[in-house]
């Protein structure tokens, strides 16, 4: 019985204390007439956050800059020389590779760079997703790397595989 009276004290203070203003209480603010603008201070304008359109039609649609997703590309490679691989019966080597972006619906055409360290001296643009190349005979260690580009953005991790050619030279 004293816990019940407990409990009901506790819920008549509580409620006392709300409606008298002292617990919850809201702050009115002044009529706007009453408002005093210190005359050192200027006002200016709020200025927009920074926007991009992101599609045209009869109206075009703007969103802010900070909702437009950033496209991310994970470049990989289907087909080749197996990593550290040793290929003694030629020197054609072939490469397929591919890339996924993301957001997948990211419009634009995918293009891959690929460069074979040992070989090329700088990267190689190509739309195609694949590279043969005649390597000269001897004993020698590579890298290929390549990497995918959408709309400016290059991925940042190329996918890469070192293998060796050991072709020996015919001469007859």
């Amino acid at each position: 019985m004293q816990g019940i009276l407990a409990v009901v004290a506790l819920i008549v203070v509580s409620v006392a204390t709300f409606f008298s203003g002292s617990f919850g209480s809201k702050k009115e603010n002044p009529p706007p007439s009453q408002i005093v603008q210190p005359q050192s201070q200027k006002t200016s304008p709020i200025k927009p956050k920074a926007s991009l359109p992101i599609a045209k039609g009869k109206e075009e649609k703007i969103a802010p800059l900070s909702e437009i997703p950033s496209v991310k590309i994970d470049t990989f490679i289907k087909y080749g020389p197996l990593e550290r691989e040793v290929i003694g019966e030629t020197n054609k080597i072939t490469f397929e590779f591919g890339a996924n972006v993301q957001p997948s619906e990211t419009q634009g055409q995918l293009s891959f760079e690929t460069k074979i360290e040992g070989f090329d001296s700088q990267w190689q643009e190509t739309y195609s997703k694949e590279r043969t190349v005649d390597l000269p005979a001897g004993f020698k260690q590579y890298a290929f790397s390549v990497r995918a580009k959408i709309k400016g953005t290059v991925d940042q991790t190329p996918a890469q595989r070192t293998f060796t050619v050991e072709k020996l030279m015919v001469i007859m």
